[in-house]
């Protein structure tokens, strides 16, 4: 995806910079703006432009009723994190369906016109960062890290997620590290029903195009 904005709501694309992009606030901003100042930044809708890298994205969550008409009951939660601290952001509606594909852990996104609440668990004094399609409706950009000033680049994950076909077939110098780490996994057990699984699955496939 490009580092142009894809619009929720049907508003007009503004012209960004292609390189040197900086955040107008931080996450450490608006957590204090919200839970210990006058919530001066965080009152109604933010208009200033957040810069955060996805650390995590939950799975697609359905919570329509009977007794309420929404045509999109779905949301999800992405946690994030910049330079100054880690936040959830809650995706709903619309905007969700619209972007829950498109998103990613270790993907760099702008966003402007949400809404700061407080966390959902209310004892844990925190804030959540609210994105809808109305109300206001807001807006959010995939960005490349080199249109991110390296001053505000938010920092990479310290971790990576394998599953055990990837690690199977890895690089061999790749393949040696994760077996000291995970020593486990190449196990000769793990991997003959990997292969299995992996055997058995192109067969089904060729089966159906009728290569064989």
């Amino acid at each position: 995806m490009e580092a142009t904005d894809k619009e929720t709501a049907g508003q007009e694309a503004e012209e960004e910079p292609e390189e040197g992009r900086c955040p107008a606030v931080t996450i450490s901003e608006l957590r204090e703006s919200y839970l210990y100042g006058r919530r001066g930044i965080t009152r109604g809708a933010v208009q200033h432009e957040l810069i955060v890298r996805i650390i995590k994205k939950s799975h697609l969550m359905y919570y329509g009723r009977t007794d309420r008409n929404c045509e999109c009951p779905y949301k999800a939660v992405l946690e994030v994190n910049d330079r100054t601290g880690n936040v959830w952001v809650v995706l709903w509606n619309s905007v969700c369906v619209s972007w829950y594909r498109c998103l990613k852990p270790g993907d760099i996104i702008s966003l402007r016109r949400y809404r700061v609440k407080q966390h959902y668990q209310a004892e844990l004094n925190d804030i959540e960062i609210s994105v809808n399609s109305r109300n206001p409706a807001a807006r959010i950009s995939v960005l490349q890290e080199s249109t991110v000033s390296s001053d505000s680049l938010p920092p990479a994950p310290t971790y990576s997620f394998y599953n055990r076909y990837m690690i199977l077939f890895a690089h061999e110098d790749s393949t040696q590290t994760l077996r000291a780490v995970f020593p486990k996994l190449f196990e000769p057990r793990h991997i003959f029903h990997i292969r299995k699984i992996t055997k058995h699955t192109t067969k089904q496939k060729c089966h159906k195009n009728h290569f064989y």
